[in-house]
């Protein structure tokens, strides 16, 4: 049984970072998008009361949550894996989570959920079994540990897609041998395996500033042909957007802000003061799908932060419009997360990070405009094959 390769590390390292910020966005279709429904295995979540063993009933959770939640701040950390072939890895990872639930939340029954307003936070442990496809590394399988109880009491989320419908006796049979097989290929014989992980990750902790380095190391060993600058560059920008999204989000918790929503209201809000966006332009602008936007936009106009309205144009588009409430949010977040932004990059001169800015909107610049080439010679290309 080999180590993973430093490129599978980096991947899978990104593709956690990308999950992260599904949850922060509360995208339900970003979120599936990082599982393999095909060779699905199992799911559980800390506060659910038995192991998922269906894909449909993972859906259904993460769209229960979507509903119940405003704020859905996810974090990984001390990610280490361990293979077991070269197309399926386990990783264990420490989760730390900040939930709020919505003001407004309702069960699929229509009553309101008695945990409305509340927020809960806390840390897990989480095994995760991720295997290879052809769109690259997906999650097959999730299970939760929690490290300790957590802020406010647990609340059973998977009981609102559970419909009323009794486990099937053949289905709770299956669900307890998968769950005492992954006991018995796990955890019995990971002692051992733990105190070698436990030691990895305190090296680890303590050569943090290291990190890109040792990658690098380990990449330039078993693959001598790779530029490692490229990759150097590539580690350090997932390294970085993961570092400012996790320091910004506990800002945002302190105001009261989901990523989602300071996303929106910052992209509108930039623009001016009473600019609008139609949700199509912010879902490009924010990288998101046009369902997450919609649902999203939904919750803002409940709490106040924003409004739609028909276009002005021919009345049949919607425009979005920060109301005052959300200006003032809008401000507060940008400023404390901008000054929060500067005390950790004045580590670096002035002239530095002037350097620093032109390199990468250089680097940025170029890749937009080969984008935009390459659009525009495929749509030629398309054009040109339905003349023919």
């Amino acid at each position: 049984m080999s180590n993973p390769a430093p490129h599978d590390e980096s991947t899978i390292s990104a593709h956690f970072a990308s999950y992260s910020l599904a949850w922060k966005a509360n995208d339900v279709a970003a979120l599936l998008g990082h599982w393999t429904e095909q060779a699905f295995r199992f799911y559980k979540a800390e506060e659910a009361e038995r192991f998922f063993t269906r894909f449909a009933d993972v859906a259904a959770y993460f769209r229960a949550n979507a509903e119940l939640t405003d704020v859905m701040d996810v974090d990984f950390t001390a990610i280490s894996l361990v293979p077991y072939d070269a197309d399926m890895v386990f990783a264990i990872v420490h989760l730390q989570f900040n939930i709020r639930f919505a003001r407004d939340a309702r069960l699929p029954d229509g009553s309101l959920y008695a945990h409305r307003g509340k927020a809960m936070g806390g840390d897990n442990h989480v095994l995760a079994l991720l295997m290879r496809t052809s769109a690259g590394w997906r999650f097959a399988g999730w299970s939760e540990t929690p490290d300790a109880p957590s802020v406010a009491s647990r609340v059973s989320i998977a009981r609102t897609c559970a419909r009323g419908r009794r486990q099937p006796s053949s289905e709770r049979l299956f669900t307890t041998a998968t769950a005492i097989k992954t006991w018995r290929l796990l955890v019995l014989p990971s002692l051992r395996i733990w105190q070698t992980l436990r030691f990895t990750l305190d090296k680890q902790m303590n050569m943090q500033t290291n990190i890109i380095d040792r990658a690098l190391a380990d990449l330039k060993r078993e693959f001598p042909g790779i530029d490692g600058t490229v990759r150097g560059i590539v580690y350090s920008l997932f390294f970085l957007t993961n570092h400012f999204a996790r320091t910004g989000g506990r800002i945002l918790a302190e105001i009261d802000l989901s990523w989602g929503e300071y996303l929106v209201i910052s992209t509108v809000r930039r623009r001016g003061a009473r600019a609008s966006l139609s949700p199509s332009s912010i879902s490009e602008s924010l990288g998101m799908s046009t369902g997450g936007v919609s649902n999203l936009l939904r919750r803002m106009e409940k709490r106040g932060l924003v409004k739609r309205a028909p276009c002005s144009r021919d009345g049949r588009g919607v425009r979005v419009q920060i109301t005052a409430r959300g200006c003032k949010y809008a401000e507060a977040a940008l400023n404390k997360i901008s000054a929060n932004q500067l005390e950790q990059l004045e580590i670096l001169p002035a002239a530095e990070r002037a350097r620093l800015y032109a390199t990468l909107r250089g680097l940025v610049t170029q890749l937009e405009t080969r984008s935009v080439i390459n659009s525009l010679l495929e749509t030629s290309r398309s054009t040109h094959t339905l003349r023919r």
